[in-house]
């Protein structure tokens, strides 16, 4: 059997589109990866994104890098240079994580096209994406031959909006890089909130809930981590580590080492990408019971309801304390559900089934 040859395109999710590259490229498929110039993903840091794509070229994934703006006497040029190559490529699939960028659009259309959609809804309080971005999504929508959703419970969310065909949905996990063994317990207890700190993260929930924690525990510290307009909202106190700022990859681990426990305490959401670093670490993740979050555990007394404060504390109280057995069976169910290698392999399948025929828009 031929390898199958995909194009994975990216605006945004070039973290997550480089670590399918770099997964399918290991599961014998050749891959193109086609990215903005821009590091916007990694708060502008240039040097984050040239190691992402440094380890994609390692793996011998051929990375092809968009420069310009949407519109611009450059940007037209670069579509042209770029749909030259992939026409000498020859790919058999394209394969975009959703985006507004109408070249994309463009460089897709002569192919099978996969859509990987990361958030059905926008999140609480995202800014409106404006009519031409709505516009692009839609179509994006509309002409793909397959949409990838990552958990059943959002192909209940897709399947209540009209402008979404059921038949092409696929589900397919987010996917993570586990440690051949999880990070050790540290000495000092510790509920960590990372990331990028929106409305929708239930920041002012968790807070709440560490309040009925102090009065059980208090010697529990939290630290919250990470950018955003949420973040200036933590009150001064004793008991919480403020670290507001982007973070570099090559310190990820050093802040995972100090978590007891990792917290997503989201009002509304579809998956998250620092809550799969958390469990492919063995880390014991409390989730809210919105998208998909909940595949990440692996029993339901890690899932609390959204915006549930006491459900939450209550939650933290009882996996605090934990054995070093908890931490295995979460990297052990991580690596046989959720790893790169497991997503690769249901990606490579539903290329496949979409390139034999199977049922689509063509």
């Amino acid at each position: 059997m031929n390898p199958v040859r995909v194009v994975l395109a990216c605006d945004w999710f070039l973290k997550y589109a480089a670590s399918l590259s770099v997964a399918l490229s290991s599961s014998g498929a050749d891959v193109a990866l086609v990215c903005r110039t821009h590091a916007l993903e990694f708060a502008s840091h240039a040097e984050e994104k040239d190691r992402v794509l440094d380890e994609c070229h390692a793996c011998g994934v051929e990375v092809i890098q968009l420069a310009g703006r949407f519109v611009s006497v450059e940007s037209a040029r670069d579509v042209i240079r770029v749909r030259r190559i992939l026409r000498e490529w020859q790919p058999d699939i394209f394969h975009a994580q959703e985006n507004y960028d109408p070249r994309l659009f463009v460089l897709a259309r002569p192919y099978p096209a996969v859509l990987t959609i990361h958030d059905v809804r926008p999140h609480l309080g995202a800014h409106p994406i404006g009519r031409a971005r709505s516009l692009f999504r839609n179509a994006w929508i509309r002409g793909a031959d397959r949409i990838v959703l990552h958990g059943e419970n959002l192909r209940f969310e897709a399947e209540a909006e009209a402008r979404f065909d059921p038949k092409r949905f696929v589900i397919v996990p987010h996917g993570l890089d586990p440690l051949p063994r999880p990070l050790p317990i540290p000495s000092q207890p510790n509920v960590l909130l990372f990331g990028r700190m929106e409305r929708y993260k239930g920041l002012d929930v968790l807070l709440e809930a560490m309040d009925k924690v102090w009065k059980v525990r208090p010697d529990v510290k939290l630290t919250v981590a990470g950018d955003g307009p949420e973040a200036t909202r933590v009150r001064p106190n004793a008991r919480i580590d403020v670290r507001i700022g982007y973070w570099p990859e090559g310190e990820v681990d050093d802040l995972l080492g100090t978590a007891s426990l990792m917290v997503l305490p989201y009002l509304v959401g579809s998956q998250s990408g620092v809550g799969s670093l958390a469990v492919s670490r063995g880390i014991p993740t409390l989730v809210t019971d919105v998208g998909s979050l909940a595949d990440l555990t692996i029993d339901s007394s890690f899932v609390v309801p959204p915006g549930d404060a006491v459900g939450l504390a209550s939650a933290i109280l009882r996996h605090l304390q934990h054995s070093s057995q908890l931490r295995e069976a979460i990297l052990t169910h991580a690596r046989e559900q959720l790893s790169w290698s497991a997503v690769a392999s249901q990606s490579l399948a539903v290329y496949r089934d979409l390139l034999n025929g199977g049922v689509g828009r063509r």
